[in-house]
């Protein structure tokens, strides 16, 4: 399995784009926790796994200052995490998402990363490190403010150093991710 990391949006072939667009929509359009939104954030890294030519999973990266209650805390965010459906179960998103981690921390130097997920992906995600996090979610974006409805979708947080992510609302500013 190969691994290729673009670290710019214009980077990003198109076909892979693309692809990766329609997976996402065919996922998330029928889906009440998402399907409310109409326009996502962009990735400022992408993180493909191939098998020959064939992309077979992808993590998203984005970098942000988020508020929590009054505090501003820097996070790297993941997101867009996908396998193709014959490909699960083989540990290739937790390698881009640990691979994705690793170069947050590394570029950013931030102690935070940040998700969310539905909450029947809490296990799969805390196996690899991840934690819930109190509070629910908020994106203000342009003149609009929206939220996650949090019975639908949950934050969880990662750690590198073990510190605890700070408690409250979660406030991004931007477009949801």
């Amino acid at each position: 399995m190969m691994h290729q990391v673009y670290t710019r949006p214009h980077q990003f072939p198109e076909g892979l784009q693309a692809d990766l667009i329609q997976w996402q929509h065919k996922l998330l359009l029928d889906d009440a926790a998402y399907n409310w939104i109409e326009v996502w954030a962009q990735p400022i890294a992408l993180f493909v796994g191939f098998d020959g030519d064939q992309w077979v999973s992808a993590v998203e990266l984005y970098h942000e200052l988020v508020s929590v209650g009054t505090q501003g805390v820097p996070v790297f965010g993941i997101s867009g995490v996908i396998t193709l459906p014959e490909y699960r179960g083989r540990g290739l998103a937790g390698k881009l998402i640990d691979q994705a981690l690793r170069y947050g921390r590394d570029r950013w130097q931030v102690d935070f990363g940040l998700l969310t997920r539905k909450p029947k992906l809490i296990p799969y995600y805390a196996r690899l490190g991840w934690r819930l996090a109190e509070g629910d979610v908020t994106f203000q974006y342009e003149s609009a403010r929206a939220s996650f409805d949090p019975e639908l979708v949950v934050p969880m947080a990662y750690s590198f150093d073990g510190a605890e992510f700070p408690t409250g609302q979660i406030n991004i500013i931007g477009h949801p991710w």
